[in-house]
């Protein structure tokens, strides 16, 4: 026991130092790397979804538009919030007029709307490369909420990986991997685009939206 515990130990150390090696001779290599966080932007994970796809729109623009997948999960959880709310304060016989727990229910169901939005608004607003104007917008224009970056300004992508938790319905804890796609301006500073499983997914598209701006891919999805 004591023997497979050490041989465990051993290659978690091995893996350490090479993963760490890996980053030193990045950093050595590019200055700006050196003025770069390493920790991922937003600890715990945004997403548990594929919550973007890549879309090339012309020759000079790729667009990161919102997946089908979270179309629905969110679209579903409105419903939801919806239907509880209809529940609590119109179908008679589900709960009595005269009880006030009614009115709790509906504030339930309306507060999980009000997430449901604010997280689609967040979390999946589409992310635009355009060569043509010269730059990178992120967020939907008419929540009047987002970034508008100069392609200029942009040094390299970023991938980090990040181990997370999530609860089932059987209140079980569920580990996963969710992996950060982030711009590094040429100051060091960054800017979280996509954070969400499938690490193969994630890499596809910086590997695309890399060679779309000319500008190298850091990817330490493995550190």
């Amino acid at each position: 026991m004591f023997e497979k515990l050490a041989e465990i130990l051993s290659d978690k150390v091995a893996e350490m130092a090479s993963k760490g090696q890996q980053l030193n001779d990045l950093v050595a290599a590019d200055p700006i790397a050196a003025l770069t966080r390493w920790t991922p932007l937003r600890r715990g994970g945004r997403s548990t979804l594929r919550t973007h796809r890549l879309v090339r729109v012309s020759d000079d623009v790729l667009e990161l538009r919102v997946s089908l997948q979270s179309w629905f999960f969110h679209l579903g959880l409105i419903g939801v919030g919806g239907a509880t709310m209809a529940c609590s304060l119109k179908w008679p016989g589900v709960l009595s007029t005269s009880d006030p727990g009614r009115w709790i229910v509906a504030m339930i169901g309306l507060a999980l709307v009000f997430w449901a939005i604010h997280q689609f608004c967040v979390a999946c607003g589409p992310v635009c490369f355009d060569r043509r104007s010269g730059t990178m917008r992120k967020g939907w224009g008419w929540t009047g909420v987002g970034s508008v970056i100069p392609l200029s300004e942009i040094h390299a992508l970023q991938i980090i990986q990040e181990q997370c938790h999530s609860s089932t319905a059987s209140k079980q804890r569920v580990r996963f991997m969710s992996y950060e796609l982030n711009l590094v301006r040429k100051d060091g500073s960054r800017l979280n685009i996509l954070d969400q499983r499938g690490r193969s997914g994630v890499q596809g598209d910086a590997r695309h939206i890399a060679a779309h701006l000319a500008i190298p891919l850091w990817d330490m999805s493995s550190i």
